[in-house]
């Protein structure tokens, strides 16, 4: 396999990723965004304990989205592992406390979820990380590679031409500057 065809792939593979990074995205921010809402209008409805609806239904619902931002655009394995546990420890929370929340159910929906979402994002940033080491990460162009050769093969000077040149500024044109 040549290596035009090795490029070709990894852009292939680069764009899938991609993809896939989209798609992540969009099922945590429309899982979350339901989440919140949902945990918005619960704020107003009196049987709700207020301060277990603040700390399920907001504070570790952004604290999911972040954890699972970092861990995909920034391809940080520990918060690409810690996002599917936020919604996994706030059902353990919420099963032992007895509190009586509504946003529990939602956490219940969203940790199975969270779990292939992780397993996709593993996926995508192992990937990535094989293709930064690939020649030509990230743009896997045959052309720019061989402008960017072609610029340090030019930059380089000749032996002749730097000896040349070195002479040039050791010589003296008047003999008032050898005295």
């Amino acid at each position: 396999m040549n290596k035009y065809n090795t490029y070709l792939d990894n852009l292939n593979t680069m764009k899938h990723l991609r993809i896939i990074d989209t798609i992540i995205v969009i099922l945590i921010f429309a899982l979350n965004s339901i989440s919140l809402v949902y945990s918005f209008i619960a704020l107003f409805v009196p049987t709700f304990d207020v301060l277990a609806i603040l700390f399920d239904g907001i504070i570790l619902k952004i604290a999911h989205i972040a954890a699972a931002y970092i861990g995909i655009y920034k391809r940080n394995f520990i918060m690409t592992v810690t996002a599917p546990l936020i919604p996994s420890m706030c059902i353990l929370i919420f099963s032992f406390s007895g509190y009586e929340c509504s946003v529990h159910d939602m956490n219940i929906m969203i940790a199975p979820i969270a779990v292939c979402i992780m397993i996709a994002s593993l996926y995508s940033n192992y990937k990535y990380a094989y293709l930064e080491q690939q020649e030509g990460f990230p743009y896997f162009n045959e052309r720019f590679e061989n402008q960017k050769s072609e610029a340090v093969r030019f930059n380089e000077k000749n032996p002749y031409t730097a000896m040349s040149e070195e002479r040039k500024k050791t010589e003296c044109d008047h003999m008032d500057d050898l005295f």
